[in-house]
């Protein structure tokens, strides 16, 4: 019914899509995803944090080859803590909502 994850790696059967969700074009990783209900918008949620997170480490990557006393450090700097103010409440709506079955992302979305 399951892959045996010691025997394949999961990421080569399960990918994000283009709305972070888990899909897979294998039919065995289609059958998991309905099984494990890993269709749920709590995964998708999971999915835009992850990509969150990795955006920001990238962005201060970037940031360290930037002169600090410039405008554009400035404004680099400023986009940053919006996206991680942002990232944040994603987090702790993902946080908050990981157990709850009945979890609609559109409910949380003004």
């Amino acid at each position: 019914m399951f892959y045996d994850p010691t025997k394949v790696d999961y990421n080569s059967i399960f990918y994000r899509d283009d709305l972070c969700g888990i899909a897979s074009d294998d039919p065995k990783g289609r059958n998991m995803i309905v099984l494990l209900k890993l269709y749920r918008p709590i995964h998708n949620l999971a999915g835009i944090c992850e990509h969150m997170k990795a955006s920001i480490e990238k962005l201060e990557a970037w940031m360290e080859t930037i002169d600090e006393d410039s405008q554009e450090y400035l404004k680099y700097y400023n986009l940053k803590n919006e996206i991680k103010a942002y990232y944040s409440d994603l987090r702790d709506m993902f946080i908050a909502n990981y157990n709850n079955k009945d979890f609609g992302i559109e409910e949380h979305i003004g």
